[in-house]
């Protein structure tokens, strides 16, 4: 048998949700090719009410074999991954469903052969009907066609009933893979707050270099409304002198140490372009991977990622910090950013990171003149998640989340018209953070108080609802 495309439906509403699925997704890349995963996706239960609300998403693999063996391998996946004996439709740690295989045909009740064992219908019957299988389907392949209808998955969703128009809501395991951990993309923006234990970073280099002092920070900016801490070891300003990963992880490894054994409760970034680092400091507790280089400056970055099973931020950068300023030459600066973007995070999904743990940030600053960070922020709505899946197709946006970082950078100086020391950049950085809502998803600042009443207010104007306070979280 030819190797064929297979969409498989993945849903969980039992247990740890997203590291049920997550644990699935493995298992399906290891009998088959997988190629690629939809964003996750948080719904509520279908055919009966009384019973969590799931995630779901929809991943797509190559395989040879025969539907029947194919779905019975889904259903030993779906053992190992934890499923129990349940009633039908009701709560399970794990489901999944294959809802396309090629343009193949099948139904048991038609072929005349003594009921199976195990029940097929190709393609999946109530397919058509499911905004949570059409809306990641869509996303994946909004051509995806139904080998009896002829209808794309496109245009099955846009045929949803008015009561099933209203987009799914996107979601991250981002703190981790237990639901406390969940972001929903979209209810507001979130806040980065920078933790630099460098001697030389532009802005704040040998304020925090110790871990007692860093950890110190970190619950200033945390109680200031800081949603994740991220810590830099390595000075990315233009110029920046590289380090060994040795001395970058003397820098970084203390401080998430303690952050880790703190009563922080924000995740911990780290924001390095070594895979071993990355791996190193995940072990001590970091839950986000903030990559300047988008995984480009070290070949092992983007496996590891996949391999850690962490979210990443993959960010644009044309060559390092010390040669990256002799590279702002573009035709289209904001064209040729979004391709090749789009490529690293291609890239990434390549290598094995599903889509749902993935967020681009076009790098203002980092391969960019002042003219040239200013045209990308005027444009960010090409850069982030489309309104809709159902229109990602026709949309010009890349359709990841999306972090913006302008804090403190020189760009503001020269759009003010005034040379600006670092620490008097924070009216600018407002005026930029504010431009930035609501196509940031999450802003990477120094200034965490003042920009959360920027970002507050911003929301209130565009996404119909204000930043709740410190103490809460985005659920």
């Amino acid at each position: 048998m030819s190797r064929l495309r297979a969409y498989i439906a993945l849903g969980s509403n039992l247990g740890r949700r997203a590291a049920n699925i997550r644990a699935a997704v493995r298992q399906l890349s290891r009998e088959f090719e997988l190629e690629a995963t939809a964003s996750l996706y948080e719904t509520a239960p279908a055919y009966v009410d009384d019973q969590p609300p799931f995630l779901n998403t929809v991943a797509a693999v190559r395989a040879s074999c025969s539907p029947r063996e194919l779905l019975a391998t889904l259903k030993r996946i779906e053992v190992e991954v934890g499923r129990l004996p349940s009633a039908r439709w009701g709560p399970r740690a794990i489901d999944l469903d294959l809802v396309l295989y090629g343009d193949l045909q099948h139904s048991d009740a038609s072929s005349g052969d003594a009921a199976p064992s195990l029940p097929l219908e190709l393609p999946h019957p109530r397919m058509g009907e499911r905004r949570f299988v059409l809306e990641p389907l869509a996303e994946i392949d909004p051509a995806a066609r139904h080998p009896r209808s002829g209808a794309t998955a496109a245009a099955m969703l846009a045929a949803l009933p008015p009561e099933d128009a209203a987009p799914l809501q996107r979601v991250c395991p981002l703190g981790s893979d237990d639901d406390e951990g969940l972001v929903r993309w979209g209810r507001r923006t979130l806040l980065m707050g920078v933790l630099n234990v460098t001697p030389d970073s532009f802005s704040d280099g040998g304020r925090f270099d110790s871990a007692a002092a860093a950890t110190a920070h970190a619950l200033e900016l945390e109680a200031a409304g800081a949603d994740i801490i991220d810590v830099g070891a390595v000075s990315t300003r233009p110029g920046a002198v590289a380090v060994s990963p040795e001395e970058e992880l003397r820098r970084a490894a203390p401080v998430v140490q303690a952050l880790h054994a703190s009563p922080l409760r924000a995740p911990i970034s780290v924001d390095t372009s070594c895979a071993a680092v990355a791996a190193e400091l995940a072990a001590l507790g970091a839950r986000v991977v903030n990559d300047v280089s988008g995984g480009a400056m070290d070949r092992e970055m983007l496996p590891t990622v996949a391999r850690l099973g962490l979210p990443a931020v993959l960010m644009h950068m044309r060559g390092d910090p010390a040669t990256m300023a002799s590279l702002a030459r573009y035709d289209d600066v904001v064209a040729d950013v979004r391709s090749e973007l789009a490529g690293r995070l291609a890239a990434a999904q390549a290598a094995g990171v599903p889509k749902w743990d993935l967020i681009g940030d076009p790098g203002i600053g980092f391969a960019k003149t002042a003219p040239q960070s200013l045209a990308l922020l005027r444009s960010l709505h090409r850069f982030g998640l489309s309104s809709a899946s159902a229109a990602a197709a026709a949309s010009d946006a890349l359709d990841y989340p999306l972090l913006v970082g302008v804090s403190r950078k020189s760009f503001l100086g020269a759009a003010v018209g005034v040379e600006l020391p670092p620490q008097e950049r924070a009216w600018a950085t407002a005026a930029a953070c504010a431009a930035s809502v609501p196509h940031a998803d999450i802003l990477r600042v120094h200034d965490v108080s003042q920009m959360r009443h920027v970002a507050a207010v911003a929301d209130a104007i565009h996404r119909g609802g204000g930043a709740p306070p410190a103490s809460t979280d985005n659920r």
